[in-house]
């Protein structure tokens, strides 16, 4: 049963893992294709668990010190695999802002379909040349 239990806790804290980096990188956004009604999209992967134990802290033969071990272990993250993992869709293209899911516009809405532009204008500043001051500062 221990060796069991071993197996799936490293099962489960890879799957923690997956799913911490998935939720992170991958966040889906709709909007419809006016611009409004912008909404994020919550997803759960996993369930939560209970009380955070896998097994009883008190089974005969069995060392306390392994148990708890154990159940640590259980409800920890692989910080290897999420690095691996986090990289890879970094690499892949998903920066963490998420996709964005468009839905159509309704039968009788004569909007327009909005886009935001892509080269917005440049602001260009102005020369402050009302109101300006030399100020001279001397220096024995």
């Amino acid at each position: 049963m221990l060796e069991a239990a071993k197996t799936f806790v490293q099962a489960w804290c890879e799957m923690q893992s997956v799913e911490a980096v998935l939720l992170q990188r991958v966040r889906l956004t709709h909007t419809r294709v006016t611009g409004d009604s912008c909404t994020r999209y919550d997803h759960e992967l996993i369930g939560q668990t209970r009380d955070g134990e896998l097994l009883p802290t008190l089974i005969a033969g069995i060392p306390y010190e392994e148990l708890r071990d154990l159940n640590d272990q259980f409800t920890r993250t692989d910080n290897e695999l999420v690095a691996a993992l986090d990289n890879a869709l970094r690499n892949a293209g998903f920066d963490g802002w998420g996709l964005k899911v468009y839905h159509p516009k309704g039968k009788n809405d004569e909007r327009r379909i909005y886009a935001p532009d892509p080269n917005p204008p440049k602001k260009h500043l102005d020369s402050y040349s009302e109101m300006a001051a030399v100020v001279r500062v001397d220096v024995a």
